[in-house]
């Protein structure tokens, strides 16, 4: 007569016994279902992988994170350029804005998927300058030299061979003497 025992741990692992009642004589075995499965060796170097590459990832989420900002920024700005009154806003700025998110999109389409977060910072960081300037000048009201006054009687523009600018300085009060 056998005696056999079936015996399945949480992990899965079937362990068998047979014992001989008459010679007692005992033997195991241990059936592990493996297909399909990592080893312990196999789980251990995918963990010291992780942990090797997770700078590289943690490099990688910040230059994705730096495009997506860039990408947002570009879209408000040229958002922002389209609602400006045109009456408020030089053409001139316009199309250099124009010019500049043109450039940044065929830039993002053709050699961003190269660029690294500084590159793409700096890139914003240009696109934040012109807008600011912009910005400042609509906000700011007309250029100190752009303004025309009226020119008195007896007194010339530059234009027409006189001293004076546009904005009504006289150009003989801007010189230094020399001393």
């Amino acid at each position: 007569k056998i005696k056999v025992t079936f015996n399945i741990d949480s992990n899965g692992i079937l362990e068998v016994t047979a014992e001989d009642q008459q010679s007692k004589q005992k033997s195991e075995i241990q059936i592990t279902n493996e297909k399909g499965r990592l080893s312990q060796v196999d789980i251990e170097r995918m963990l010291a992988e992780a942990e090797q590459y997770k700078g590289e990832d943690a490099i990688g989420r910040g230059d994705m994170i730096a495009k997506e900002e860039l990408k947002t920024f570009a879209s408000r700005t040229r958002k922002a350029l389209k609602d400006i009154d045109a009456s408020k806003i030089r053409e001139r700025d316009r199309e250099l804005l124009e010019r500049k998110l043109t450039e940044l999109g065929e830039w993002l389409e053709k050699g961003a998927f190269k660029a690294g977060k500084e590159e793409f910072e700096a890139k914003q960081k240009e696109l934040e300058a012109a807008m600011a300037a912009i910005m400042m000048r609509i906000n700011q009201g007309p250029d100190f030299w752009e303004q025309q006054i009226a020119v008195h009687e007896g007194e010339k523009t530059i234009a027409q061979g006189g001293f004076l600018l546009e904005c009504g300085i006289d150009i003989r009060d801007l010189i230094e003497e020399p001393q």
